[in-house]
Order: structure tokens, then C-alpha cells, then sequence
């Protein structure tokens, strides 16, 4: 990869990780770069000083860009379903899971999203598909070398297994616990 660019913007990355998908799916993908403006400051900053909190106000706010690589698939087709379901996957330059410690490199943890399910179990508060626990070892779970095909069909068979839970209460594919280890200290 080249230095000093964001992979999303490397040909030597996205070529690979894209061809097979364009290849077969070319008529129904697209992909387009874009961005967002963030914002950052800290609005509660404290200082500790003999065990007193004093608020320091406000510190100035700072903008930087952000760039996403976004595919959208018109329709992929669902085991059960008649009509097909358009997905959006976004990837960032970093992922940062609830309960992490470290924000993740992002060509590793997109953001898939694809239809709705009020109440879903596998899906993250934004709505994308929990389609993978980041602590699993890679080999439990999709990485970019599998490819931009793979996490689509990854993202199909998640859909079907929402619909069977929709309907039966049980999820029928294997899955990792939920939540991080102090989240779950904490719930209990």
C-alpha cells in the first residue's frame, strides 16, 4: 500500500478486495468515496486538584475529515424473501466497538447495513448488522482479504437468520456472546 494514503483511497487495496464482487455483481454495485466533517473538543473537561473536580469549561472544538469508501448492492437475494434487500457497506479508516479500548482498523470492521428489524439482537444501536465480535481471532471471522463478495453473501445469510428468529425466538447460526466483558460485569 502506498504511504501516506488512506487504503480506502489505494488502488492496491480496493482492487482486490472489490474485483470478484464487480465481476459478478457489476450491474447491481456501486461504490463512490465520500466524507464527513467531525468535530472534537472536550466540553467536560475537569481537572482533579486535592481530590476537588473543577470544570474547566470548554475546550476549543477541532475539525478534521473523515473519508468512507461506500458500496451500495441495489438487491441481494434472501433464502425466504421475494423481494431482494439493498445493503450499504461503509468503510471508515477506524471502528470503534462499545467496550473496546482502542479504536479498530476499519478495512476489518465495516458498517453493513441492510434492511430493518425492530428489536434485532444482531444488530449494532446505528442499525448495522452484527456480523462479527472484533475480539474473535480472525479466523472466526470476515476480514477484507475475504473480499467484498463474501461480506455481502455474510450479509444475506444474517438477514435469514433474522427472519427465522423473527419467527421461531432462536438464532440458528453460531454466534459470539454479546456484549464486552465489563459491559457484562456491569449488567449483573
Amino acid at each position: 500500500m502506498s504511504s501516506g494514503v488512506w487504503y480506502g483511497d489505494d488502488p492496491e487495496w480496493y482492487g482486490p478486495f472489490d474485483a470478484e464482487a464487480f465481476g459478478s455483481l457489476g450491474r447491481h454495485l456501486s461504490v463512490k468515496r465520500t466524507s464527513r466533517m467531525l468535530t472534537y473538543g472536550d466540553a467536560a473537561a475537569v481537572r482533579m486538584d486535592c481530590c476537588r473536580v473543577v470544570p474547566l469549561g470548554r475546550l476549543p472544538l477541532g475539525y478534521v475529515e473523515e473519508p468512507a469508501r461506500v458500496y451500495r448492492h441495489n438487491g441481494i437475494d434472501v433464502q425466504g424473501r421475494t423481494e431482494r434487500v439493498a445493503v450499504t457497506v461503509v468503510f471508515r479508516p477506524t471502528r470503534w466497538y462499545p467496550g473496546e479500548l482502542r479504536l479498530l482498523d476499519g478495512r476489518n470492521f465495516p458498517s453493513v447495513y441492510a434492511g430493518q428489524m425492530d428489536g434485532a439482537r444482531h444488530r449494532f444501536a446505528d442499525g448495522s448488522l452484527c456480523l462479527y465480535f472484533p475480539r474473535d481471532p480472525v479466523q472466526r471471522r470476515w476480514t477484507a482479504q475475504h473480499g467484498l463478495r463474501t461480506l455481502l453473501s455474510l450479509a444475506a445469510d444474517h438477514l435469514f437468520f433474522e427472519d427465522v428468529y423473527r419467527e421461531t425466538g432462536e438464532w440458528i447460526a453460531p454466534q459470539a456472546e454479546h456484549g464486552f466483558p465489563a459491559e457484562r460485569r456491569r449488567a449483573a
